[in-house]
């Protein structure tokens, strides 16, 4: 793993692989203290992806919705979602924070969620 950690596990996983649904990666980083993170990647896959290697390198993932409407179900869940830098939110809990990359784009097509 060397003295800058790095990634332990990671795979597609989620619910039905429909083109309909999103389906996320999950990767799990080990840092040099000892602390995990997971990173979630969200967008929608075409139907039948099992692995990173198998979305075309001309895929474009359709829309997941509208900005703020993104923003609105996670402040839903979370109602201390810190959205006031508008590329990283942040959810921070008792010994848990999540940050939520969404990037500038509208309607977003993916975000990652990085756990820790």
């Amino acid at each position: 793993m060397g003295t800058q950690g790095g990634l332990v596990g990671g795979g597609l996983m989620g619910g039905p692989m429909s083109g309909d649904r999103p389906n996320w990666h999950i990767g799990v980083r080990v840092g040099d203290s000892g602390l995990m993170s997971l990173d979630f990647f969200l967008q929608h896959l075409p139907v039948g992806i099992r692995s990173v290697e198998d979305i075309p390198a001309d895929y474009e993932p359709g829309p997941i919705g509208a900005r703020a409407a993104v923003v609105d179900s996670i402040r839903t869940v979370f109602p201390t979602f810190d959205f006031s830098d508008p590329e990283w939110g942040r959810i921070e809990g008792d010994g848990f924070s999540i940050e939520v990359n969404l990037r500038g784009e509208d309607p977003v097509r993916g975000f990652a969620l990085h756990v820790r």
